[in-house]
């Protein structure tokens, strides 16, 4: 049928209209009919409520968060862990855990609330993307010795719920960033000590330490960061490189003052370390001016005598009590007749809340430190010591005079 020009150009408009708005409608719907993985639906219940019926209460506040409670889905828990099954399905269950009027179970861990966060992340997605995402607010603050604090932490909690490839995974990453920054062997091994699971990693973070001694205990920051910076890894994978130029190296912490008093002398004068004399007093100097850990009455109790020639040379074992030889793995313990004297008793304060203010006070602590890094001194080799560092660095600082 004739029309006019004007109006066959708007018919055919609208008829290309209507074919643009069904296709579009086509691809809408071809997008919501994509198909997903097993793996990808999984993943996006991590952290949703509204399909949780457990909640991991953390029992510990050492990374200092707000976490106060963790949500999780108890069969995905207990597919990846057979301590979880056996905790919210078997023999455990009645005693491990309690239920709300909501029907949601709840378990209290003596973890912190962000180990617990991305111990159930893996359980979910078996990565730790959060961990490297530098926008997360939770861990855009961490230096990377924070990082690998948390790191070991969350290891021990692997090892724990008898999760292996998360605690391999972990170690392969921990090995990474030690091969990159040596120092953070040292934050690596203080953090291992402290857990009844990180024998294991404590000899790794001995082995880098023995490798390179003076760049992991006395190379420990970068203050500087690089321009532009870069993307730091997002994938938890082994083979991640740990980039020189990330965000996460800028504040790069560990080396000799990340270790506690307890663990000074095994690392200092460990015999199979090839440390200079001058190195290991370096070392003392280093822990004193910057070690934040708290030195207690237990860690200055050592003999008050100077130890001769013989004693230093027939023997390099330590002398603090009940302390672990990260070279053998055996526990050394001194007994009740061996026991060093203690130091001369100090008067008393008079209540136990000025007692506890006294002693974490900074001059206390630094006194503390002093003592502990002079008597640690004394095993040093002063004839292996260049003169001019004797007669100026060493005696300078006070903790020991060329005369002895």
């Amino acid at each position: 049928m004739w029309m006019p020009m004007g109006e066959r150009a708007k018919s055919q408009r609208g008829e290309m209209d209507s074919c643009s708005s069904d296709d579009e409608s086509d691809v809408s719907a071809t997008d919501n009919m994509k198909p997903t993985t097993l793996a990808f639906d999984i993943n996006e219940l991590l952290n949703d409520e509204e399909v949780a019926d457990i909640n991991l209460i953390p029992e510990n506040n050492a990374d200092d968060t707000q976490i106060r409670s963790v949500p999780a889905i108890k069969a995905i828990l207990a597919a990846r862990s057979k301590v979880f099954k056996r905790m919210l399905y078997g023999e455990f269950r009645e005693t491990s855990q309690s239920n709300n009027d909501e029907g949601i179970t709840t378990i209290r861990l003596d973890y912190s609330g962000r180990v617990l966060q991305l111990l159930v992340e893996f359980c979910f997605t078996d990565k730790l993307s959060s961990l490297h995402n530098s926008s997360e607010g939770r861990t855009a603050s961490l230096t990377l010795e924070g990082k690998c604090r948390l790191l070991t932490n969350l290891s021990g909690a692997a090892h724990y719920f008898d999760i292996p490839k998360l605690e391999l995974d972990i170690q392969d990453l921990l090995k990474n960033y030690m091969n990159e920054y040596p120092s953070l062997a040292c934050a690596i091994l203080d953090q291992s000590s402290q857990m009844l699971s990180g024998e294991n990693l404590g000899f790794i973070a001995m082995d880098k330490i023995r490798a390179r001694p003076k760049s992991a205990l006395l190379q420990a920051k970068i203050t500087t960061a690089p321009p532009g910076g870069c993307v730091s890894p997002v994938s938890f994978h082994p083979s991640t490189a740990v980039s020189t130029h990330s965000p996460t190296a800028c504040g790069v912490r560990g080396g000799i003052t990340a270790l506690r008093a307890s663990l000074l002398e095994h690392v200092i004068f460990d015999d199979q370390s090839n440390s200079t004399e001058l190195t290991k007093f370096q070392c003392l100097k280093f822990w004193v001016d910057g070690c934040k850990h708290e030195v207690t009455l237990e860690d200055i109790q050592f003999p008050r005598k100077r130890l001769d020639t013989d004693d230093i040379e027939a023997s390099r074992t330590p002398h603090f009590s009940s302390r672990k030889d990260l070279s053998s793995g055996s526990l050394t313990s001194v007994s009740s007749s061996e026991a060093p004297s203690p130091p001369p008793r100090v008067t008393s304060p008079s209540s136990p809340k000025q007692k506890e203010e006294d002693s974490s006070s900074a001059d206390v602590q630094r006194e503390r430190r002093i003592m502990v890094a002079k008597f640690l001194a004394e095993k040093l080799d002063l004839s292996l010591i260049p003169a001019s560092e004797l007669s100026t660095t060493i005696t300078d600082s006070g903790l020991l005079s060329t005369h002895d």
